[in-house]
């Protein structure tokens, strides 16, 4: 049998890859290394840090009560004025009359300057325009009109005249209250029930008695809010002190003295005010703010605060290299010879202990093992580094890791502290902080 030989046939195995196979390979195999990484890592709630009271300010609506005197008609007829409403009058300057004639010589020929000062009054009420303030176009009105009268035949003319007896903002709005004392406040009246204000207006046709302006006679004026006791309790801290006030109505800000009155079973904040009264001339009740809380810095959570613990060295030992803060640490070698090595350090905080002539520094407590012994420049003395000092800060996460920073809480409640803004190596103004400060470490990184 004659012996075949096989022949086998060894044919090349091509392998084609493509390479969007391989890139696509790697960017899932990297993705899901990331995610194992992302699932392991600690995740970090991070919280910025602002500015402002532990609380915000309570509001209240107050009364208002100014030296008014009221001022009414001796006869009949219709009113003309010959001073715009809220503005200033001197002693015996002529507010308004009262003639038997409606239309009292309206003929006034204009010139530049009337026309000029017409559009800016036009264009000052739109730019302040406000639906709920709709009766500024009466004053408008009025303002306009005070314009274009010939004041000369107005004075000429027949009637009786009403003068300012003495200097004063002149107002058109009547509503009972310009005798109203403080004996006369109630528990409700910052509920406003029942208010009812009366807006004078120009020609309008008037009897004997009727109110025709009033005139606020000081710059004085005082405002009344009715508080509970737990209000009281908190404006006790500035009662006697000059406290800020806020007006909601343009936010504008006036300063004056707290004090509590009390009327009956209730109490009273009292605020008197030597400013600002003219933007509030034809006002009864404002809604206020008062600014109670004088305590303000930084505003943190009370979770965020952690205690960490520092060593202390006399301040004495510490140098400097190329501008660096440090200290020189002892080390011994194998021979029993020692040598000295620079450790840079940062001083978290400088204290004077009671009875003390030197400072003492807190330095970081991971550089150093208790035991260590440093030595003060340019001498032999020696220091053992063991005592030890807690200090009270959070962990801030600006760099992408966790930094431990002092601070120094100077009020709090039960949610949040307020901290001393500008304290060496502290905290400053939209840091971003550990939310839960014990649920990290030094150096965590933040993810």
């Amino acid at each position: 049998m004659k012996n075949q030989k096989r022949k086998f046939s060894l044919k090349r195995i091509n392998i084609h890859m493509n390479i969007g196979t391989v890139i696509f390979g790697i960017i899932f195999i990297y993705l899901i290394i990331t995610l194992i990484l992302f699932a392991t890592k600690k995740h970090i709630e991070t919280y910025q840090v602002i500015a402002g009271p532990l609380s915000g300010n309570e509001t209240y609506t107050a009364l208002i009560l100014r030296d008014e005197e009221v001022v009414s008609s001796s006869s009949s007829g219709y009113v003309n004025y010959f001073i715009n409403e809220s503005s200033k009058a001197a002693k015996n300057d002529v507010v308004c009359s009262v003639s038997e004639s409606k239309d009292v010589n309206l003929n006034k020929t204009l010139d530049d300057s009337d026309y000029s000062e017409l559009r800016n009054l036009c264009a000052k009420a739109s730019n302040s325009y406000s639906n709920i303030d709709y009766d500024d176009i009466y004053g408008l009105q009025y303002s306009l009109a005070n314009i274009m009268w010939d004041s000369e035949a107005v004075m000429s003319s027949a009637g009786n005249f009403y003068s300012a007896s003495t200097d004063g903002v002149v107002s058109c709005y009547i509503d009972g209250y310009e005798s109203f004392t403080e004996n006369d406040l109630t528990a409700d009246m910052g509920q406003n029930k029942g208010y009812n204000s009366e807006r004078l207006k120009n020609q309008q046709k008037v009897e004997i008695g009727t109110p025709l302006f009033k005139l606020v006679k000081s710059e004085t004026w005082t405002i009344y809010f009715p508080i509970t006791d737990a209000q009281t309790l908190s404006l006790a801290a500035i009662q006697n002190l000059d406290v800020k006030v806020k007006f909601l109505k343009d936010n504008n800000t006036e300063t004056g003295k707290l004090s509590f009155i009390t009327n009956g079973d209730q109490r009273f904040g009292k605020i008197t005010l030597t400013s600002g009264m003219f933007r509030y001339v034809d006002e009864r009740f404002l809604d206020v703010e008062i600014v109670s809380n004088i305590q303000t810095g930084l505003k943190i959570p009370i979770s965020s605060v952690v205690t960490k613990e520092f060593y202390t060295i006399p301040s004495s030992y510490l140098t400097q290299e190329e501008g660096e803060d440090g200290v020189l640490k002892e080390t011994r070698k194998s021979d029993g010879s020692s040598s000295t090595e620079f450790v840079p350090v940062t001083v978290y905080e400088s204290t004077l202990p009671e009875g003390a002539s030197e400072e003492i520094y807190y330095i970081d407590k991971t550089l150093f093992e208790k035991g260590d012994i440093i030595i003060k420049p340019d001498s032999n003395t020696r220091y053992t580094i063991r005592d030890t000092a807690a200090l009270e800060g959070v962990y801030c996460v600006n760099k992408g890791y966790t930094v431990f920073r002092k601070i120094e809480i100077i009020d709090k409640n039960s949610e949040f502290c307020i901290v001393k803004e500008g304290t060496s190596y502290g905290l400053s103004l939209y840091d971003y902080i550990a939310k839960d400060g014990t649920a990290v470490d030094e150096n965590d990184i933040v993810a």
